[in-house]
């Protein structure tokens, strides 16, 4: 179960990317890194690339939606996840996305590309 982050701090948001392989798991730690960083950093907008390899499994993507409404994900860090194949037939980013707007997370949105992913950011 291996993984890596490696962070980027700009100006008003946090380039995050994230390799290796994706399991439930590593998904629960990599989230609340997320909230550690931006209280850190005091910056609020996420842009995540990423580069991980291996889907969830679509049980496990529904466990990992609940996961974040218990824990109570702050809604107020907005985050950008860009992933290159998003369009491929089936996406765990794509599915989590729609599972996570479903439990009121309006503040995570899922891109094929950095430019789409730049300008939703830059609207808060």
């Amino acid at each position: 179960m291996n993984y890596h982050i490696e962070v980027e701090n700009h100006q008003d948001l946090i380039k995050i990317k994230l390799t290796g392989s994706r399991k439930k798991e590593i998904a629960k730690r990599i989230w609340h890194s997320f909230i550690d960083l931006a209280q850190k950093e005091k910056i609020n907008k996420l842009l995540i690339i990423d580069k991980m390899k291996d889907d969830l499994e679509i049980i496990e993507v529904l466990e990992l939606g609940n996961w974040l409404k218990e824990i109570n994900f702050p809604r107020n860090i907005m985050i950008a996840v860009i992933d290159p194949n998003l369009l491929s037939k089936i996406n765990c980013n794509s599915f989590g996305e729609d599972v996570i707007q479903n439990r009121g997370y309006h503040n995570i949105r899922v891109f094929s590309d950095e430019d789409s992913a730049l300008e939703w950011l830059q609207t808060f």
